[in-house]
């Protein structure tokens, strides 16, 4: 069990972690599974029951969520309650690990909630492609010519939910059982929760799966809708694996480029020639990509992306004043230091540090980034090569 040990929380947080394959296949089923592991378990027979006994647990939340890591899907659930030592009533964890319990390893999936939890994915799903953004981000990555596993759409798809059984969901549950469970823990863990979440832990070691996104042919595709502004979504293949020597490169390039408050692209674009309500750009870490996204209207697309375009002339040129460098490492080195003050940002940070059997010391990665050259981040730059782009633009 990865335990960091703080008194800095009033809240012990607890996230159990099942790695399993991320496959076109089952990653809808995967959606549904999640909705229907908190509807109701075998000792809580209905939704109400459920939600009534964790209401009752005070200060606990419970949660489950789906995150993908290069070819790794990971089904997260995520627990949270007060210390014991802050709480007088004596059956309090017995009650949390009733609850935790039924909800990883009771749950109940019977007809009525399959089709609530279909109902309640194909509104979430529908929310977000009726969202310009979201939409233009989700077309330019499904749409990519390519089976590397960054085409496969976290949150599922549509056009598999109709095809989708009770069985197809029974069957990726069983799959959930059967696979290791991976317990990180922050907080100032009591001996009682501590024995139980052992018991839990799995001893087989968490191995990443990824590879990185090929270089593609370039592909554009421009979708038009009734909305009040157009979304603009760019893929680029980095080439930079999250262990190679040259990632912290790459990282603080996106930094300089359009992650932090002062980079180039919210600068230029947004600021000097107010094209853009938004902009910024981030790393897919795990599959080498980085993605660029912005808002603007119809008559300012080509000029935005013109734009973009020289900016990143402009960091393989080293034409911007070097402080900008500076800015940059700074704002890399205090999302870092910021990540303490949240228990589930240093538990995030701690799993991806065991997945990738890296070195979890903060210090060194702080070192890693002050290291980073003007040259380097020009280095990085010119690996970028566009290889998709997507136009969701107004129509009048």
């Amino acid at each position: 069990m990865n335990y960091i040990s703080s008194n800095k929380f009033s809240d012990v947080s607890v996230a159990i972690r099942t790695q399993l394959p991320l496959e076109r296949s089952t990653i809808t089923a995967y959606n549904i599974l999640v909705y229907m592991l908190k509807t109701k378990t075998e000792l809580f027979k209905t939704k109400q029951a459920l939600i009534s006994n964790l209401n009752e647990v005070y200060g606990m939340k419970l949660a489950c969520g789906l995150s993908s890591y290069g070819a790794d899907l990971i089904l997260t659930t995520r627990i949270q309650y007060i210390r014991s030592d802050w709480i007088e009533e004596e059956d309090y964890i017995h009650k949390v690990k009733e609850i935790t319990d039924q909800v990883l390893f009771h749950s109940v999936l019977d007809e009525a909630s399959f089709e609530e939890a279909k109902y309640l994915y194909r509104n979430k799903l529908t929310r977000i492609l009726d969202d310009p953004d979201g939409l233009a981000i989700y077309t330019c990555l499904t749409t990519l010519n390519t089976n590397h596993e960054i085409s496969i759409p976290i949150q599922g798809s549509l056009d598999d939910l109709d095809q989708l059984t009770l069985q197809d969901i029974q069957n990726v549950y069983s799959a959930y059982l059967k696979a290791d469970k991976h317990i990180f823990v922050c907080g100032c863990l009591d001996e009682e929760m501590k024995t139980y979440l052992e018991r839990m832990d799995s001893s087989s070691k968490l191995n990443s799966t990824r590879s990185l996104l090929p270089i593609l042919d370039y592909q554009e595709e421009i979708i038009e809708k009734n909305i009040s502004q157009s979304s603009i979504a760019l893929v680029y293949a980095t080439s930079t694996d999250i262990l190679s020597e040259d990632y912290y490169k790459m990282f603080v390039m996106n930094s300089l480029l359009g992650q932090s408050p002062t980079s180039l692209l919210f600068e230029e674009v947004r600021e000097k020639h107010s094209l853009c309500y938004s902009i910024s750009s981030y790393l897919i870490q795990f599959d080498g990509a980085l993605i660029i996204t912005l808002g603007t209207n119809k008559e300012n697309i080509e000029k935005a992306i013109d734009l973009i375009n020289q900016q990143i002339q402009r960091i393989i040129d080293l034409d911007f004043d070097p402080e900008l460098l500076n800015t940059a490492k700074k704002d890399c080195i205090d999302s870092l230091i910021v990540a303490q003050d949240y228990p589930f940002s240093q538990i995030d940070q701690r799993f991806m540090d065991v997945l990738l059997s890296r070195d979890t010391d903060r210090d060194k990665k702080i070192k890693n980034i002050q290291k980073v050259s003007l040259e380097d981040v020009s280095a990085a730059a010119k690996k970028l090569k566009k290889i998709s782009s997507v136009i969701v633009k107004e129509v009048e």
